[in-house]
């Protein structure tokens, strides 16, 4: 079988007697003939994984109005994911279920600078996939957030304020929801999936720096 490795369907006296007498074995101690077999089941390294797609990352800087300008994008465009939980057994295809990796994510910018001003903002995009942990299958949207960074360089002032930085970042600034996903097989577990989303709404932090 697959998982025969892993038990020992004939165990003898001696290597029960010293299985029961590890001090990992938090059994009741009994005779050798009272038991049929020993099962491994430590955690084990047995599944296997295919993965194969496209990185991107892109940039473009140019002068607008005076500054120092600057848009790109970075993803990632998977065209296959495929999982076999253990040697033997055939690989399935996964790609874009939950708990595997999704098939696109993107993060896309654009920003402008002058002088000691920088203002950036960052569109970030997890595409939607299949819920099959629900029957039937459920459908999960997409989730698009905005993150904006607007930061102002004291470097050329004096006394105490010298190159300090201050910046106010704010993350997912419109406030998105993550989708809605019941992430186990009952109804009243789950309303989001952790792994491709946060409940954290808008957030906003400011940042102080300053260089010696």
């Amino acid at each position: 079988t697959v998982f025969g490795a892993f038990i020992n369907r004939n165990p003898t006296a001696a290597e029960l007697t010293t299985l029961m007498s590890s001090p990992y074995f938090t059994g009741a101690t009994e005779a050798p003939s009272n038991f049929a077999m020993i099962i491994d089941g430590r955690v084990s390294n047995l599944g296997s994984t295919k993965q194969s797609g496209l990185d991107g990352d892109i940039d473009y800087s140019f002068d607008l109005g005076g500054g120092d300008a600057r848009v790109g994008a970075q993803f990632t465009y998977l065209l296959k994911a495929e999982e076999a939980l253990a040697k033997g057994l055939a690989f399935r295809d996964v790609l874009n279920q939950i708990n595997y990796p999704i098939q696109f994510r993107g993060r896309a910018h654009a920003g402008w600078s002058k002088g000691g001003f920088s203002i950036d903002a960052f569109l970030n995009h997890v595409g939607g996939y299949d819920n099959t942990l629900r029957t039937p299958t459920e459908k999960v949207k997409s989730w698009n957030t905005l993150d904006v960074t607007i930061g102002y360089d004291l470097r050329d002032q004096g006394g105490l304020l010298s190159n300090t930085r201050i910046q106010l970042n704010v993350t997912n600034a419109t406030n998105a929801n993550p989708p809605f996903v019941m992430n186990t097989g009952a109804a009243v577990e789950g309303a989001y999936d952790g792994q491709n989303a946060s409940v954290i709404g808008r957030f906003v932090a400011i940042e102080i720096s300053k260089k010696w």
